[in-house]
C-alpha cells in the first residue's frame, strides 16, 4: 500500500488512466466558472465519447438543464455572482422531476463541505485537483446503478462478470473465494472512495473471527496476490490512516 503525490495539470486536473470502457453516460452538464478548467475537462471527456457542455453562467445553466436531457451534472461549489453550487443543487432537486445524478467538483475539501453537499441531495463529491480516472470511475458508478442490463465491467486489465461472479485477468478466470470476490467488487465499484473497515467487512459478509481491521487486512493481502496487482495491474490500494482503504488507478 502506498501514497501517491498527485501532479497538477492545467488548473487542477491530474492525469490518470482508467479502463472502464462500458460507459452509459453520454451527455453531461458542467457548471464551472473557470473556463480553462472546464474546457480541459470537457475536451478529455469528449475523447471518451462523453459530451460535456460547460456553463459559466448560472442563468444559462438553469435554462439548459430544464430544456435538455442530461445523464449527469457536475457542479462547482464556488461560483461568481454570489451564487453557490448548493443553490444550483437546490434548483435541480426542486425543479426537475427526474432524479438526475449530481456530482460536486470543488476545491473545498473539508469534511463539513462534503457532508453538506450530500445531505442536500448531491450524489457524490470530488475535490480538486481532479484525478481524471477517479472522475470517470465515479461517473460509471453513478450511471451503472441505473442500467438494468449492465452485468459486465471492464477495469483494465480485469473484466468483472456480475452474472457469473467471476473476475478475469487477461482472459483467464481468477480463482476467488466468495468473500474475496465481494471485496474486489466493492473496491472496484467504489474506486477512488475511502471505505472503512466496517463497510468492507459488511460488504464481504460472513463471520468475523478477528478484529475488523485485521480481517480486512488479511483479505486484502490475499486478494492483491490473486489479482497480481504488483505484476500486471495499474491499480493499487491505499491505506487511509486508521480509517480504512481506497482503490485507485496508478497516477492517482
Amino acid at each position: 500500500m502506498r501514497t501517491i503525490q498527485a501532479k497538477k495539470i492545467n488548473k487542477g486536473i491530474t492525469n490518470g488512466s482508467h479502463g472502464a470502457e462500458q460507459i452509459s453516460v453520454k451527455r453531461i452538464a458542467y457548471l464551472e466558472d473557470d473556463e480553462i478548467h472546464g474546457a480541459y475537462l470537457s475536451n478529455w471527456l469528449a475523447r471518451r465519447q462523453i459530451s460535456c457542455e460547460v456553463f459559466k453562467s448560472c442563468t444559462d445553466f438553469k435554462e439548459a438543464i430544464t430544456k435538455t436531457q442530461y445523464d449527469l451534472v457536475l457542479l462547482d461549489w464556488e461560483l461568481s455572482g454570489g451564487v453557490s453550487g448548493l443553490d444550483m443543487l437546490e434548483f435541480i432537486r426542486s425543479t426537475l422531476s427526474v432524479e438526475l445524478p449530481v456530482v460536486f467538483v470543488s476545491s473545498k475539501n473539508t469534511r463539513d463541505a462534503v457532508l453538506t453537499a450530500i445531505s442536500q441531495g448531491a450524489n457524490d463529491y470530488i475535490t480538486k485537483p481532479v484525478h481524471r480516472s477517479e472522475l470517470l470511475s465515479r461517473i460509471c458508478n453513478l450511471t451503472d446503478q441505473n442500467e438494468v442490463g449492465h452485468t459486465t465491467r471492464c477495469c483494465e486489465p480485469y473484466l468483472i462478470d456480475r452474472t457469473l461472479c467471476h473476475i478475469y485477468l487477461n482472459g483467464k478466470t481468477i480463482s476467488l473465494t466468495p468473500r474475496e470476490y465481494r471485496l474486489a467488487l466493492t473496491l472496484f465499484d467504489n474506486a477512488g472512495k475511502t471505505l472503512s473497515h466496517e463497510q468492507l467487512l459488511t460488504a464481504v459478509g460472513g463471520e468475523c473471527t478477528l478484529k475488523p481491521y485485521s480481517e480486512i487486512e488479511y483479505l486484502l493481502h490475499k486478494l492483491k496476490k490473486k489479482l497480481k496487482f504488483s505484476l500486471y495491474s495499474n491499480w493499487h490500494v491505499d491505506k487511509i490512516g486508521e480509517i480504512g482503504f481506497r482503490l485507485l488507478a496508478d497516477g492517482q
